[in-house]
């Protein structure tokens, strides 16, 4: 049976206002959890997370659910509520600072049938070291290159120049993906150059060391007149992964 005009109408209006209600569903954003750090406030143990708070449109402001987990796997609980919208960091209380703790958080508004997305999961340990790939010399200059670092919570890093032994730090390198340097001012016709990296996160919370520094080759040659030979030699390389290959 055909549908009268009338019906044909409100039929496709109804069918285009699904689709619009449909391809327009809220969402909820969560806060971005910056960073999740071990503090000891009067004697007490405490992890505390900082957050930055994002913007949502969906209802009135119900609170932050932060979640918790000694396994990055989960399942996890809800530890605590933040009723306090402008709150920007809460400090969980802990009994043993030796676990790692993960975190997320979802905020919570008033707004039926909305999507409630989660935050990243940091956990409680300083980040990750990063990986170096190379030192080499461009243009009478140190060129280092990184992997980025493997924890979310990666900022930035610490470059080092390891000299004597000593680790001394030459600059900060923000953002997590920016992972060559250039160290103009290295001594690279002079002797070889050491380097080696931490990450920090963007509360400016300092990891380990890189204990696997790399460094420029440093080529020196003695020159012998009277049988017509030269001696060359340098600084093999060390900890490259895989392993070097050759010299030409």
């Amino acid at each position: 049976m055909k549908l009268p005009y009338v019906s044909k109408i409100i039929f496709f209006i109804s069918c285009f206002l699904l689709v619009i209600s449909s391809g327009f569903a809220q969402v909820v954003n969560p806060p971005v959890l910056n960073c999740v750090t071990h503090v000891s406030v009067s004697g007490n143990l405490f992890v505390r997370l900082i957050w930055t708070n994002t913007t949502n449109s969906c209802g009135p402001f119900i609170g932050y659910n932060i979640y918790r987990r000694t396994n990055l796997n989960g399942p996890y609980t809800l530890v605590y509520t933040e009723t306090n919208q402008a709150a920007t960091s809460y400090d969980d209380n802990i009994t043993n600072s030796s676990i790692v703790y993960y975190y997320y958080m979802v905020s919570d508004f008033n707004c039926p049938g909305a999507t409630l997305l989660s935050s990243d999961t940091l956990d409680s340990s300083d980040p990750e070291p990063p990986i170096i790939n190379y030192v080499t010399v461009k243009n009478n200059a140190a060129e280092i290159n990184w992997t980025p670092g493997a924890s979310p919570e990666t900022y930035g890093y610490i470059l080092y120049r390891v000299i004597s032994g000593n680790n001394i730090p030459i600059d900060t390198i923000y953002g997590k993906n920016n992972t060559t340097y250039t160290d103009f001012t290295a001594p690279v016709n002079v002797d070889s150059v050491s380097y080696t990296l931490a990450s920090i996160d963007s509360c400016f919370n300092t990891g380990p060391i890189n204990v696997l520094p790399q460094h420029t080759i440093f080529l020196k040659q003695d020159v012998n007149r009277c049988n017509n030979t030269v001696t060359l030699d340098w600084y093999q390389y060390n900890h490259w992964n895989p392993i070097v290959d050759k010299y030409e």
